[in-house]
């Protein structure tokens, strides 16, 4: 089978079988709850790449960027010991603590 569709080329010189494991590949790392819903779309973008980028008309990538999430976290953090009168000691100076324990709050 692999090497039937490994024969089969289009106008450029691509075969079938390196088309659909990019086409698989990207149904089961992005779509994986709908993937034969998107089967042929995926397929054409893929397909006609030259003219059409798949990002723009699907989510094929995820950037989660927390920096500025854990920039605010801090500032909130800080804020409330000041609140709460509360001082936060490293692990280093208290021995007697659990080894799993990076900080505790007094």
């Amino acid at each position: 089978m692999k090497t039937l569709l490994r024969n089969i080329k289009n106008q450029k010189g691509l075969d079938l079988y390196t088309h659909l494991q990019k086409v698989f590949k990207t149904l089961i790392l992005h779509y994986p709850d709908n993937a034969l819903e998107k089967l042929e779309e995926v397929s054409f973008l893929l397909k006609n790449a030259e003219k059409y980028q798949i990002e723009q008309f699907l989510k094929i990538s995820d950037v989660r960027n927390y920096k500025n999430v854990c920039e605010e976290m801090n500032g909130y953090i800080a804020k409330m010991k000041n609140c709460f009168g509360l001082k936060v000691r490293m692990r280093e100076s208290l021995p007697n603590l659990n080894p799993l324990v990076q900080f505790q709050i007094f």
